[in-house]
């Protein structure tokens, strides 16, 4: 009889007192990109968009630090394209809709 080997547990937890939650996910490797509306997300402090390792659940360093609700999100090569109901992401004024570099979080030019 083969030991019994507990599951893994993935648990992310995004949230707040009065959050939505995550409305979209994206997916780069290793490497799951959380949106929606949190402050909290893989055990740091995250405004409404997070990077997460897909097998730990724990936040990566990345952090755009949104100012609004992500609704949207898109991936491609090296960056991560984010919409919705923001002003500000990556360090920058964005109105509505952004690219992000997927090693900094900055916005990019």
């Amino acid at each position: 009889m083969r030991p019994r080997v507990p599951p893994r547990l993935w648990n992310p937890n995004a949230g707040s007192g009065l959050s939505v939650g995550v409305l979209t996910l994206a997916l780069i490797g290793r490497t799951v990109y959380a949106a929606g509306s949190f402050t909290t997300c893989g055990g740091q402090p995250r405004n409404n968009i997070a990077a997460v390792d897909a097998v730990t659940g724990l936040a990566t360093a990345w952090n755009p630090n949104a100012n609004g609700v992500i609704s949207d999100l898109v991936t491609q090569g090296g960056t991560v394209y984010a919409g919705g109901s923001f002003t500000n992401i990556g360090g920058l004024a964005r109105n509505f809709i952004a690219a992000l570099d997927t090693t900094t979080g900055n916005a990019t030019a």
